[in-house]
Parts: C-alpha cells; structure tokens; sequence
C-alpha cells in the first residue's frame, strides 16, 4: 500500500518536474546558439544547440503526455482507502458529528495546491468545485484553510498521529508544487527577458561583416524611408525617389543610402538572403541619369550563403567611365542563372555621383 502512495506521488509530481528542468536546458541551447552567432560562429556550437534543442522539445512533448497519463494514474493509486487493521478514532469520519482534534488544525499544502487531487485522496468531495470556473480559484484557498479539518471528518482515521502524517506526506508535495511554481514563473520572465537579448544578438550577428567596421553601426542607423527626399533632386531610373525599400524583405542595403554622394570608388554594404545569390555573388552596377554605365562589379557575402536567412555582402565599385550626369542609380540585381526574366529583381538606389 505505501508503494501505492509513493507511485502515485511520482506518476503526479515528476512529470511537471521534468518539464521545468527541460525547459531551463532548452534555455542553455538556446544561449549556446546566440553564442555561436545565430550559425555563422562555430559551427560546432551551433550544431550541438540545435540537437540540443531538438530533444529538448521531443522531451517537452513526453512531458505533457506523461502529465495527463500520469494524474489520473497517480489519483487513482492516491485514492485507494489504507485498511484499518484495529480500532478506529471515533471522533473521525462522522461528518458533521465528528470533533476535530485541535492539534490537527492548520494551513494544508496539499489541499491548496493540490486542490482535487488531495480531496479525491482525502474523500473531500467538496475539492471537485475547482472545477468551477470563478469558484476553483477561491476554493483553493478554503481547501487550504480548511482542508485538513474536512479531511479528518470526512475519512475514518486510526489516531492523530496517522492523519499527521499522512498529511504531511501531502503537504510536502503541496509545498514543493509551490515552490516549482513559483521557479515557473520566474523561469519564464527570465525566459522571455533572455530570448529578446538573445533575438537582439542574433540580429547584430547576422548584421555583422568582416572587413568594414562600421556596417554594424550602418544597419543599426538603418536609413529613414519616410525621409522627403524630393528636394534632393535625384531619382532611380525607374523615377522612384527613394529606392532602400524595394524588396526589404530579400535584400537591405546599408551603405550607401538614398541620394548619397558617391565618389569612386564606392563601397557598398548590406545584407541578403540566400537566394539572392548564386555561387556567394550578385551583380552590382552604377548608372548615370542618362542610363550610361559609369561602374560594375560583384558583391561577394561574408558568410554562408547556402541558407534562406540573411547573409551580410560588401561591395567596391571602381568608376570604368565618366559619369555625364550629376545624378545616377546604383542597382543591387539578384543572380539569376535561369536567365528566366520572370525571376529576375533588383533594388535601384537613387544617388549623386561625382
């Protein structure tokens, strides 16, 4: 029968226990992935967060199963009634009629957290209007202020001393569920708190690029589309006057922003995804207002380009002709092996060229 007990606790108990622990290692994956920046630091650190990650949710999902397999398991070992092998304390299980021992008084744990879990294993039917909604909340508290007194009424019990501690069998779980939750709670506003920094870090990585110092600080002044640029007086060739956000959700562009003055040469910096490259390039070229093609080059990434993520790229463009016009567009054209025209798209930045 003690066996029964203690299964019982650990069917109901270990599971949530788990799922805390699971999720505080989740966590750590998550801090080793930020540390390897976001996949294009070490690749190993990267690798091991994710296979940690990975099992840390399929453990997550055994979790939960175990949680709802587990409780009325472990109710049902609870519930069964401990034989009386000899006389009985007749002043317990008469409901109203029985007298409640002053030492027995006092707050239950186990009624208060474990609400109608502890009143199934008790025989307080009454614990059942946590169900209620508005009502379970409140009723948490009076199981708690009165949980143990009902308990004594409501179930035959061999002397004090046997309900004590029995009681306090429950009112250890209680208590830990307690403290487990508040660790929940905590846990998950440090949680919260850590994947924004985490998110933050991963968006400066990614912006991130060996060879210019100052990109980070570039993207994160990301220029102002909003800005009314009609009073510089130059446009793309398409006539659009501002270019930076054109196709923003495959290809941003640092340096140089809308109606920079250009000297050559140019150094041209941002980031793209994956796809708009081929082979860890894309085409580049300065044109005058008059169409005439004053530079061309390449833009090569700085990290692997083999993803759908954001890539940073840099870019030098050395002036091949003389510019006839004051005003120019510089165009950032995706790698389009296919040659199909369908899949062909490009970012025009309106400029001054000198």
């Amino acid at each position: 029968m003690k066996n029964n007990k203690l299964m019982g606790v650990l069917c109901i108990v270990l599971p949530p226990i788990i799922l805390v622990v699971l999720m505080a290692m989740y966590a750590m994956a998550s801090f080793i992935i930020a540390q390897s920046g976001g996949g294009t630091g070490s690749d190993g650190a990267f690798m091991l967060g994710n296979i940690m990650r990975l099992l840390m949710g399929l453990g997550g999902i055994l979790c939960i199963l175990g949680m709802f397999v587990g409780i009325p398991v472990g109710i049902y070992l609870l519930a069964q009634p401990t034989p009386i092998t000899g006389a009985f304390d007749k002043r317990s299980g008469k409901g109203e009629a029985s007298t409640v021992p002053a030492e027995i008084k006092g707050w239950s744990w186990g009624g208060f957290m474990l609400t109608w879990i502890w009143g199934i294993g008790n025989s307080v039917w009454l614990s059942l209007l946590c169900f209620v909604p508005m009502v379970g909340f409140i009723m948490m508290f009076v199981l708690g202020a009165k949980g143990k007194e009902w308990a004594w009424r409501e179930r035959q019990w061999v002397s004090v001393d046997e309900f004590k501690r029995v009681q306090k069998v429950w009112d250890t779980i209680g208590l830990v569920i307690f403290c487990l939750n508040l660790v929940w709670i905590i846990g998950m506003i440090v949680m919260f708190s850590f994947f924004g920094i985490v998110g933050t870090s991963i968006r400066t990585a990614d912006l991130s690029t060996s060879g210019a110092d100052d990109f980070g600080t570039r993207m994160m002044d990301w220029p102002d589309t909003t800005t009314d640029t009609s009073t510089l007086g130059c446009t793309t060739m398409s006539g659009m006057m501002t270019g930076s956000g054109q196709y923003s959700d495959l290809i941003r562009v640092a340096s140089p922003i809308d109606n920079e003055t250009l000297t050559s040469p140019v150094a041209i910096s941002g980031v793209a995804r994956g796809t708009w490259y081929s082979e860890a390039v894309f085409p580049v070229s300065l044109l005058d207002a008059d169409g005439n093609t004053v530079a061309t080059g390449q833009a090569h990434a700085t990290g692997d380009w083999m993803t759908t993520d954001f890539v940073p790229f840099t870019a030098t463009l050395t002036y091949t002709a003389v510019p006839t016009t004051s005003c120019g567009t510089l165009v950032l054209s995706n790698d389009n092996p296919s040659g199909d025209p369908a899949k062909s798209k490009s970012v025009e930045i309106p400029v001054n060229i000198e």
